[in-house]
């Protein structure tokens, strides 16, 4: 598998209490799929140093297109490429709408329940494991 970003003027980073940046950069379908690791997301009391970053970006009227707030890691793409490998194996359907992705986050959403419809085994405990 190969991961390429092909926008890469796209946050890092999103503001947990704050969907906007999600919609205008990543859900131009409206759909609310949301396949962003869920460490992506923050609030600035559990991440002082990325809110911080992202004031300063912003301050002073700055244009920040293209001006990263951080690094995607191997990690953030590995969650992301798993969601789309069962969303594959689940025939089309959505491993996590963005709400859905929030209550992941909080460990109040399981995806075990979302994965029975594939067959092997293997595969569904590997998926069950992003």
């Amino acid at each position: 598998m190969y991961i390429s970003d092909f926008a890469s003027y796209k946050p890092t980073y999103l503001p947990l209490d704050d969907p906007s940046d999600f919609s205008f950069y990543f859900d131009t379908s409206g759909s609310r799929t949301c396949y962003i690791a869920p460490e992506r997301f923050y609030t600035a009391s559990e991440n002082p140093e990325i809110s911080a970053k992202k004031t300063k970006l912003a301050g002073a009227g700055e244009d920040i297109e293209g001006k990263k707030d951080g690094r995607v890691t191997e990690a953030m793409d590995v969650f992301s490429a798993g969601c789309v490998i069962a969303e594959l194996f689940l025939e089309g359907a959505p491993l996590f709408k963005l709400s859905q992705l929030f209550q992941y986050r909080e460990a109040e959403f399981n995806v075990d329940h979302s994965l029975t419809p594939i067959e092997d085994e293997g595969v569904r405990v590997s998926i069950s494991f992003l």
